[in-house]
């Protein structure tokens, strides 16, 4: 098939990327088969930057795996989990209240039990493809709720009864799922995901307008045919419970502003119908959005279970009249080298 004519990224344009990353700049409506001649290469030292999305230390917390059941839901208070940067606030009963003046109404009394908002809940159920759905319910109706998992951080709006709904790839066999609301409450649920090592995945993270794009080629298929993917021909999850293919999802709204959104790959190696290799990619679109600023994102692979390799990218944009462009970034992704089963 035809490349789209703006595939295309700019030669000598003010392009940087940190972190040991570096960057294609290609050229040519099918630059060259993709990735062939016309290209670029640059190496670029590492610079941790600053604000950059990082993985929480997740993992660190102590785990209780219930026997016979897959699905755990517990409140937690979440400022003892989650990192804050200001002070928790005294709990009421240690304020000593000030006597009203004359002519001063009486301050209020602290809320009775029952008067207090609800604790927040949810439930995390394991699904085909080592996928989890989770559920959350709570009392606090159109809020920003932030689901964190080893590290992966996306960020969803609850509806108008408190309730949030989301499909989310698992990066653990036995996978937390936290759920921060902007005054810290929130909840924790755990599941317990069968064949979890029988799966690759990588998943690509990023907060807002950024523009990334996370691609990848099956078994030498070129841009656009039957093999490619992406969030424009994703796959199905049909397709690979059957072994036939991988699939790209999306996580995270995007219409939230300055949301965290991320979009994952997942290949069945364990039923894999194909030997070959996979080519993954990643690439920033030059946008209205995003030109003439610095955008930031973070990878995080897995691979046949051998725990999570993390990856992080600060890159400066081209001015705005390189909008519609693309930058192919290198080395935020390792192919994956299948073997038929």
């Amino acid at each position: 098939m035809m490349v789209p004519m703006s595939r295309y990224a700019l030669m000598g344009g003010t392009v940087a990327a940190a972190v040991g990353i570096g960057f294609f700049m290609q050229q040519s409506p099918t630059a060259q088969a993709r990735y062939g001649d016309g290209v670029e290469v640059a190496s670029l030292a590492p610079a941790l930057p600053e604000g950059a999305l990082r993985p929480d230390a997740i993992d660190s917390l102590p785990l209780s795996v219930p026997e016979n059941d897959e699905t755990v839901a517990a409140p937690v208070p979440l400022s003892a989990v989650i990192s804050a940067e200001e002070a928790p606030l005294p709990p009421v009963e240690n304020i000593e209240m000030a006597a009203a003046g004359p002519g001063e109404p009486a301050p209020a009394a602290p809320l009775s039990e029952p008067e207090r908002a609800c604790d927040a809940t949810m439930t995390a159920v394991p699904k085909a493809a080592a996928m989890v759905y989770l559920a959350l319910a709570s009392c606090q109706p159109g809020a920003r709720v932030t689901i964190h998992h080893n590290g992966m951080m996306v960020q969803g709006v609850t509806d108008a009864k408190g309730a949030l709904e989301m499909t989310l790839p698992a990066l653990a066999a036995q996978a937390l799922y936290i759920a921060e609301f902007p005054n810290r409450d929130g909840a924790v649920a755990q599941a317990v995901v069968e064949g979890f090592t029988d799966f690759d995945r990588i998943v690509l993270q990023w907060r807002g307008a950024a523009g990334f794009l996370l691609s990848a080629q099956e078994f030498g298929a070129a841009f656009g045919e039957a093999g490619h993917r992406d969030r424009d021909a994703p796959g199905t999850l049909d397709d690979v419970v059957a072994g036939a293919s991988g699939v790209v999802t999306q996580h995270g709204d995007a219409a939230l502003p300055d949301g965290l959104r991320a979009e994952a790959y997942t290949f069945p190696r364990g039923v894999a119908k194909q030997s070959g290799t996979i080519a993954l990619s990643v690439e920033a679109q030059v946008t209205a959005e995003n030109c003439g600023k610095d955008i930031a994102a973070q990878s995080l692979q897995l691979i046949a279970g051998d725990g999570l390799e993390v990856r992080e990218l600060t890159l400066g944009m081209p001015d705005c009249d390189a909008v519609g462009d693309y930058i192919v970034l290198k080395n935020m992704a390792e192919d994956l080298k299948i073997a038929a089963n």
